[in-house]
This record gives structure tokens, C-alpha cells and sequence, in this order.
């Protein structure tokens, strides 16, 4: 509901959660593709009352929110794989700690952020290819095309602002509290270590 409030609302353009909601069901949500839902859902209730647009050029909009979802899936999948290939481990006495749950959750926030720009960046070719080829604004050739690219830019430019605050600061946060509980208990592993190298 409130994904489809921040639509109706007076905003920049394409400074919106949409992309953000099918992300992140994506990349935290199981099964995935409930992600493309929720985003399809928020889009149509809000289209409903902002008003419908040309078809091949609405559902380009569509096929680039679906996208976010699928992005979110794949940053997922990298990040799950990549742990699986440095488990956490803690150190025996006197030995060296493994900061794997740290390293894990940096590139759980890095992979995360990389793909969600990717998902800006998809929609933002897809959807003024679209308006190029499937319009009347632009000249149905090379030069037509480039400008349609140009005067996205700056639509571009929103929404990337918009994925950053939406996508990359829930992440930050969520992966932030998951490496800070991997430290309690590497932490509090090495306390009883010390504890029992003390008394002996």
C-alpha cells in the first residue's frame, strides 16, 4: 500500500519504490517471483487511477520492473553460492580468527547494490528503446534512437537516486545486523577460549 501511495504522490519522475519492492521480494522472499507480483500488482492499482498509456510502450515499463525481480534473483543466487564456498569458521586455540560472516556480508551489500543499479539501467534502455521504436517523438533511425537515450537521462538519473535510497538502504541495514550477530558469536567464542587459556 504505501509502494503504491509514493507513486501517487507528487514525486520526481521515477523516483518510486516500484523496482524496489520486486528486488527485494526477490532477493529475500521465497518463492522469488513473487517479487514480479507485488510490482505488477503496485503498478496496476496505481496505473488505474494515473491512467493507462500505448501498450507496447506500458508493458516495456512492465517487462523492466519484471526485470528488477529477476535482477534480485541473480544477486541472490551469487551471494548464496559464495557462501556456501567460505563457511564460517572459528578458529582453534591460538589459532587465527575467520572473519568469513563479515566478508560474506560486504559482498552480500556490494553484489546487491551492483545489481539493482543494473535494474535502473535495464529499464532505463528497455523503456526508451520503447518509446523510440513504438512512438512518433523520435525518427525511427540511429540518431532517433540516441536521442530518445538523451532525454531519458534525466529520468534515468531519478530513479538510480531512487534504487539507491530504496534498494541499497535496506540492504546496507539488513546485512549490517547479520555480520553484527556472526560477531557476537565469533566474539563470544574467543571470550571462552581466552577464558579457559587464562585459567589454565
Amino acid at each position: 500500500m504505501l509502494v503504491i501511495v509514493a507513486r501517487l504522490l507528487p514525486h520526481p519522475w521515477n523516483f518510486t519504490p516500484i523496482g524496489a519492492v520486486g528486488f527485494l521480494s526477490a532477493y529475500y522472499l521465497k518463492p522469488w517471483w513473487v517479487g514480479i507480483l507485488l510490482s505488477f500488482g503496485a503498478m496496476m492499482v496505481s496505473d488505474s487511477v494515473i491512467g493507462w498509456y500505448h501498450l507496447p510502450i506500458f508493458v516495456s515499463v512492465y517487462v523492466g520492473f519484471a526485470l528488477y525481480a529477476i535482477w534480485g534473483r541473480i544477486a541472490h543466487e551469487y551471494t548464496t553460492n559464495s557462501s556456501r564456498m567460505t563457511p564460517p569458521s572459528i578458529p582453534p586455540q591460538g589459532g587465527r580468527p575467520s572473519f568469513s560472516p563479515l566478508e560474506r556480508g560486504l559482498r552480500g551489500v556490494s553484489r546487491g547494490v551492483l545489481c539493482a543499479l543494473l535494474g535502473s539501467l535495464t529499464f532505463f534502455l528497455l523503456t526508451n528503446s520503447a518509446v523510440w521504436l513504438f512512438g512518433t517523438l523520435y525518427p525511427h533511425t540511429l540518431n532517433g534512437l540516441v536521442a530518445s537515450l538523451v532525454a531519458g537521462i534525466p529520468f534515468y538519473r531519478n530513479m538510480l537516486v531512487g534504487d539507491i535510497l530504496y534498494i541499497g538502504v535496506p540492504i546496507g541495514v539488513i546485512e549490517l545486523l547479520k555480520m553484527r550477530s556472526s560477531v557476537k558469536i565469533i566474539t563470544s567464542h574467543l571470550c571462552s577460549i581466552w577464558q579457559k587459556t587464562t585459567k589454565n
